[in-house]
């Protein structure tokens, strides 16, 4: 007799869907799921909750238990994986890893997108001045933030936002101490500085060219719930 019904090998043995350590199947009027991620090589592990196939993930650890108080309750049911089931992981799956960015700290998520703004500007300025050079390192470093849901290998996107807060640290400090103001100081804060001051190719170059590929952050869930309509 073997370990899966033939009836259920049939259904899923063509599908593409990803397979994670523990996957555990429940009756839900819409589609929604819990997923436990290992953290990349030094990264903390994360519980996320996703309200729908298009939703951003909720990563705040109360909130998260919150949703799963109120989905799992002693009412709710078992369900067998079937063909349906697994294209519903397989889309969850692919929710995490377009959303990824969110899964990292505030601040990082912030660098990133000053990063974004801040690269832009100079990618304009090397184009107007015919800086092909630069330019295409501008194009590199952004494209670190801009790798499509297909590829398989990935930038680790909390050592990029890292890079990036090293590469401002200095004129970071400097604003810092010359402030007036009694408000905190946010990134944003020092785009202009950046701007008016850009930073050399050489520092860019350097910073970026020791980001390694972390494993896909879909190949990292451990554990999953997953409510599956009938």
């Amino acid at each position: 007799i073997g370990l899966v019904p033939t009836a259920v090998y049939n259904d899923v043995r063509n599908s593409k869907a990803r397979v994670v350590s523990t996957v555990s199947l429940v009756r839900s009027k819409s589609p929604w799921a819990f997923m436990a991620i290992a953290g990349a090589e030094h990264g903390a592990p994360k519980w996320i909750f996703l309200n729908s196939i298009s939703a951003n993930p909720v990563t705040h650890l109360e909130d998260v238990t919150e949703k799963l108080r109120s989905h799992l309750t002693h009412d709710t049911e078992k369900r067998v994986m079937d063909k349906q089931a697994s294209v519903l992981i397989e889309r969850f799956l692919h929710r995490v890893l377009t959303t990824e960015a969110l899964l990292l700290p505030r601040k990082k998520q912030r660098a990133l997108d000053e990063m974004q703004v801040v690269l832009k500007h100079y990618l304009k300025q090397a184009e107007s001045a015919g800086d092909n050079e630069r330019k295409e390192l501008m194009q590199a470093a952004l494209s670190l933030l801009d790798i499509p849901a297909t590829e398989e290998e990935r930038p680790d996107l909390d050592a990029v936002a890292e890079a990036w807060l090293d590469l401002i640290c200095e004129i970071w400090y400097d604003k810092l101490i010359s402030r007036r103001r009694v408000k905190p100081l946010r990134l944003k804060d020092v785009r202009t500085d950046l701007k008016k001051n850009p930073l050399s190719s050489e520092n860019i170059r350097t910073a970026f060219s020791r980001i390694s590929s972390a494993q896909p952050i879909h190949t990292r869930v451990v554990s999953a719930i997953v409510g599956v309509p009938d």
